[in-house]
């Protein structure tokens, strides 16, 4: 799938452009040709037999389900429902562990119940993390999602295991090479705090059934720049929801990087109702090159696709911001080809504003 590499966004800001909140490579953690993180080992290494965690890269997201004893065996399940057997090995003295199944390969390692680690696939390079679960506590939850602000997109992930404890990553969506940044943190009854690698302060709360996660997180630490949001859900990681792969437009999508108007986007999909975070880059619409979008409303019927989402932000001056819209609509003509018309209104500046578009023949591939 296109991934638009270095994508050179001018959004017309009037306190420039901002430094991408996720855009820190895996290679900050470990090298891009390694295969697992290393991780401060200070502690024990063992954990009960389950874990219940979650994977993302640039494109692709779900969940994983691990048994560890004198081998490893499990299970992952992608957000569009596939679901893939896993085996390999566990050491309980290391806490290393090795699986392998349908063209996916994972290595991490188990350090006081939370297991972290990198995967590799035919089609990219990521992260996963994974919570213990005891005999006598409910099983951990993974929520899938996604995040955008106006400097970046792509896809969240959390693990909360029954104590609280919150382990997860933000992998962007922008980045010619997957990139990922693990965060940490604390569920205490509904409210989720947590803190990126890089330091970024995410904020939370859990819907009262305990499925849905709404938060929010200031880009850099940077409180002049516009909030970002994020929102993940159990319902979204393609295992509770109804999806599967034949139903399902889960995953990322994105558009060829010839094209003068390219789209990509990350899509979760709960039932019918779609939600995600994109980009729109123009090259043939004057000062206007694209914003990040949010999307508000979504759905996969059949073969139809639709989306309206909310498009980039511009400051008012006084605290508030203008932001744009986007629609697509389009015919899904194979599992992993969608074609349709994207229309868009970009956000006004202070000094301008910009006419509708509207985009026939905009076809999206998975």
């Amino acid at each position: 799938m296109p991934v638009p590499s270095g994508v050179g966004f001018c959004r017309s800001h009037q306190y420039g452009r901002l430094v991408t909140l996720f855009a820190l490579s895996l290679a900050a953690a470990c090298s891009a040709g390694s295969d697992s993180i290393t991780i401060d080992t200070g502690g024990s290494s063992t954990g009960a037999a389950v874990y219940i965690g979650s994977f993302a890269s640039a494109t692709e997201s779900g969940t994983v389900t691990l048994s560890l004893a004198a081998a490893a065996t499990g299970t992952m399940v992608q957000v569009n429902g596939t679901t893939t057997a896993l085996t390999g090995t566990y050491s309980a003295s290391s806490g290393a562990v090795s699986l392998s199944g349908g063209g996916f390969t994972y290595t991490g390692i188990l350090v006081s119940g939370t297991l972290t680690g990198t995967f590799r696939s035919a089609k990219s390079f990521g992260a996963f993390t994974a919570q213990s679960q005891t005999a006598a506590a409910t099983p951990p939850k993974a929520f899938c999602g996604s995040y955008v602000s106006n400097t970046d997109y792509g896809w969240i992930n959390f693990v909360a295991s029954p104590t609280g404890n919150v382990s997860g990553f933000a992998v962007s969506g922008s980045g010619g090479l997957s990139t990922s940044v693990p965060l940490t943190g604390t569920l205490t009854g509904s409210a989720l705090t947590a803190s990126t690698s890089t330091s970024t302060a995410i904020s939370g709360v859990v819907s009262t059934d305990g499925t849905t996660i709404n938060g929010s997180y200031i880009p850099n630490g940077n409180s002049q720049a516009v909030p970002g949001t994020i929102l993940a859900a159990t319902t979204m990681c393609g295992t509770s929801s109804g999806v599967t792969a034949a139903n399902s437009v889960a995953g990322y999508w994105g558009s060829d990087a010839s094209l003068s108007t390219m789209l990509n986007v990350v899509f979760t999909q709960t039932g019918t109702s779609i939600a995600g975070s994109g980009a729109i880059h123009v090259t043939n619409n004057g000062s206007y090159t694209g914003n990040f979008f949010r999307i508000l409303n979504g759905s996969f019927n059949g073969q139809t696709l639709s989306f309206t989402a909310q498009l980039g932000a511009n400051p008012v001056g006084d605290g508030t911001f203008w932001y744009g819209t986007l629609t697509y609509t389009g015919t899904e003509a194979s599992s992993s080809t969608a074609t349709g018309i994207l229309t868009y209104t970009p956000p006004r500046t202070l000094t301008q504003t910009f006419p509708t578009q509207a985009v026939a023949g905009v076809t999206i591939t998975r």
